[in-house]
């Protein structure tokens, strides 16, 4: 039995089609960017020229990005940049570029770029940013720096105690513990209901 592929294929490919095409658009890249192809120039010339943008960081010095997707799933997140200075991810600024699907390039084309084009990857930004008040440094143990962590701790002590005393019915378990404050305001209350029972005798 012969098959009729003029009318199967429409069918079967339909479906297909946008998946194809993401594989072939994030495939394509990486497949420029092997070394021994002279087709690898066109980007690594994008790349020198910044036709993909610059990192918005200032201490990387308008230092050119690569497109990379978040995951190689479809409709999960739009493009974003890699630098490889700083290494970090950021928004583009191209609407073009934020609008487009971060499947199409996947989390593969800046790593393996930089991976064949070794030339292509600047130093490692030594200067970090100093938070500073009139000139001033702030202090480590300030509440600048510790304010975050400690609510780190305190979301961290109410879960384990949640997770002690889910379910169980026995007293103080799964509770919060008490602050300083809030064990003088009941000891107060104490020692108030203490003396109105002794003058009510």
């Amino acid at each position: 039995m012969s098959l009729c592929l003029s009318t199967l294929e429409p069918a079967v490919l339909a479906p297909s089609t946008p998946c194809l095409f993401r594989w072939a658009h994030r495939s394509f890249p990486c497949f420029l960017s092997l070394p021994q192809l002279s087709s690898s120039r066109v980007q690594n010339e994008k790349y020198k020229s910044s036709l993909f943008g610059r990192c918005p960081r200032f201490l990387c010095g308008t230092q050119p990005v690569l497109p990379i997707g978040l995951a190689d799933h479809p409709r999960v997140s739009t493009v974003n940049v890699f630098c490889p200075r700083c290494r970090d991810v950021f928004v583009p600024r191209s609407t073009r570029h934020a609008a487009m699907d971060g499947a199409y390039f996947g989390t593969t084309f800046a790593h393996l770029f930089l991976l064949t084009h070794p030339e292509a990857i600047p130093p490692a930004v030594e200067q970090s940013y100093v938070p500073r008040i009139y000139g001033f440094k702030i202090n480590a143990d300030s509440t600048y720096y510790t304010a975050a962590r400690r609510r780190e701790n305190e979301e961290r002590e109410r879960r384990a105690g949640r997770g002690a005393g889910g379910g169980g019915g026995e007293r103080g378990e799964g509770r919060a513990p008490l602050s300083s404050t809030a064990i003088m305001r009941r000891v107060r209350q104490m020692v108030r209901d203490g003396r109105d029972g002794r003058q009510g005798r």
